[in-house]
């Protein structure tokens, strides 16, 4: 067993070193070495959404009021605070993490553990940060990788949703179990918001998967601009929408 998990270990970090760069990706060339698997991936989410999740979005859509699904959206996205926070730190971000920090202590005591929003009207835009961007800024960068049920994603995503899941407030307020139907709650909600799009998003593809491929890279190279920004460039909100 010891010898299969230290034979193990180096295959899987030379597979991680083999999608790694210090350049930033062209979105509308993406480095895509897993293309294959990737594709392969990409039809299993499809068939997976068309017979699960996009039924079920829709029942939730159709029985929850538009106020409901948006304190969803804002709770989870001020439970992912923390782990904002953490990385603005990370990142080195003082300003980030001062206007995060205040941003969640107000929406979780004011709004009520963040299902209301009252910190915008302060100024406090939506920022969403994460160790796969902390890793973009200290210029580390990875090929594309299509995750099962989670969609497009990095080979730096990837590793970072342990991390900030460990750093992040999710554990401490969650059992497993519950921490598993708050996940359920969370894609129902995100995969309903989506609903409206999807009619626009069809007219404009060719190929769904690299329409998705490119879609994904310019939203995180969004994201990491705003990080570079700082809040008092931003009066946009970012990160988790309403529909």
């Amino acid at each position: 067993m010891l010898r299969k998990l230290l034979l193990t270990v180096p295959l899987f970090f030379i597979f991680l070193l083999s999608a790694c760069y210090t350049t930033p990706p062209n979105p509308q060339t993406p480095r895509d070495p897993f293309q294959h698997l990737n594709r392969d991936t990409t039809r299993f989410n499809d068939k997976i959404d068309k017979a699960v999740f996009k039924p079920v979005a829709q029942g939730y859509k159709a029985i929850t009021p538009y106020f409901f699904r948006r304190s969803v959206t804002n709770f989870f996205s001020n439970l992912a605070g923390l782990d904002t926070i953490g990385n603005d730190l990370l990142q080195g971000d003082v300003g980030w993490a001062l206007s995060d920090f205040w941003r969640f202590v107000i929406n979780t005591t004011v709004g009520i553990v963040g299902i209301f929003d009252p910190a915008r009207h302060l100024g406090l835009v939506k920022h969403k940060n994460d160790f796969g961007l902390t890793l973009n800024r200290w210029h580390f960068y990875s090929a594309y990788f299509v995750l099962p049920f989670l969609g497009p994603n990095t080979i730096n995503t990837t590793i970072a949703l342990p991390v900030d899941y460990y750093i992040g407030l999710s554990r401490r307020v969650f059992t497993a179990p519950q921490w598993i139907a708050a996940l359920v709650l969370y894609l129902v909600n995100k995969r309903a918001q989506l609903l409206g799009r999807e009619k626009t998003a069809n007219g404009l593809m060719l190929d769904p998967y690299i329409f998705y491929q490119n879609a994904y890279f310019q939203y995180r190279a969004h994201l990491l601009q705003i990080n570079r920004d700082g809040p008092f460039l931003n009066n946009e909100q970012t990160g988790e929408t309403n529909e």
